[in-house]
């Protein structure tokens, strides 16, 4: 969890702040000396909590934690190792921790992992196309659309206008092949705050023939971490639609310094109404190189 500090029993700022207000660095023996008059406490997540119980509850799922101890000031010093001077990432040595902890869930649910398990849909049936990781993109698209590469440690792509069109407008044909509705999802690049991403319109017209389109708005804007900026792919249910082909178009409604930025299409079950993130992970700094 987070760690909140008090002054005269009131929440002030997180623990970076507290940190700035002295000039110490995190991790160091004078952090550490001054930290021991500091008041510091967890904040509590009861929501979240609530989610990870239910999903626990729902999937049997195992839930795996940072080690902790109930007073912060003692786990910040038992496992300052753990974390980055940054006061928001993971050091190398934490993320082996988190890489190993991973690893021993695998080990244990796999061994009762039946051989003859098989890969299979969402509901009654879905078509999913990402070019997040691979940068291939299946689908007729409109002719000003590129596909752009990611400046992080693992290379990521996405389909845009391109930075030398960041307000254009393009369009990508998603076929719904099933016999009934289909939920259209689309998977898009997120930032903030504040977000380097337009407001976008999306409209999905018939592929063939005369209709209104149905519209919807992204906002390609998080606070999910509050006022850390971060880097991250949320995907959003924008139309339910019938069988057939049907041209999905975006225009951005505000300049920005990027485009829109589209990473996958999903036609699923109207069951479903949230994709799978088909992204990075949340803790990508937004960064002007992006």
């Amino acid at each position: 969890g987070h760690i909140v500090w008090y002054q005269d029993n009131a929440p002030v700022g997180n623990l970076k702040d507290w940190a700035d207000s002295k000039n110490l660095e995190f991790g160091s023996a004078q952090f550490h000396n001054n930290l021991r008059d500091a008041d510091v406490r967890w904040q509590t997540y009861n929501e979240k909590d609530k989610v990870f119980n239910q999903i626990q509850k729902d999937l049997d799922a195992e839930v795996f934690s940072m080690p902790q101890s109930s007073d912060p000031k003692i786990a910040l010093w038992r496992y300052k190792q753990l974390f980055n001077k940054d006061f928001n990432h993971l050091s190398k040595a934490g993320h082996d921790f988190i890489h190993a902890g991973i690893d021993s869930i695998l080990e244990s649910k796999f061994r009762d992992f039946h051989l003859n398990t098989v890969v299979g849909t969402w509901g009654d049936g879905d078509e999913c196309h990402s070019w997040f990781s691979s940068g291939r993109v299946h689908l007729e698209r409109s002719r000003n659309t590129m596909v752009e590469t990611f400046k992080t440690d693992n290379v990521q792509f996405a389909l845009s206008t391109g930075t030398n069109d960041v307000g254009g407008s393009g369009w990508v044909v998603v076929n719904n092949r099933f016999d009934g509705p289909r939920n259209l999802i689309l998977s898009y690049m997120v930032s903030g705050p504040p977000s380097m991403y337009p407001k976008t319109k999306i409209e999905i017209y018939p592929y063939q023939g005369d209709a209104d389109p149905i519209s919807n708005t992204l906002n390609p804007t998080t606070y999910e971490y509050g006022k850390v900026p971060v880097h991250d792919v949320h995907t959003k249910k924008v139309a339910t639609i019938p069988p057939g082909a049907w041209k999905v178009v975006w225009t951005p409604l505000e300049e920005t310094p990027r485009p829109f930025r589209l990473t996958g299409v999903h036609v699923v079950s109207t069951e479903i109404t949230e994709g799978g993130v088909n992204g990075p992970h949340p803790e990508l700094y937004y960064v002007e190189s992006y």
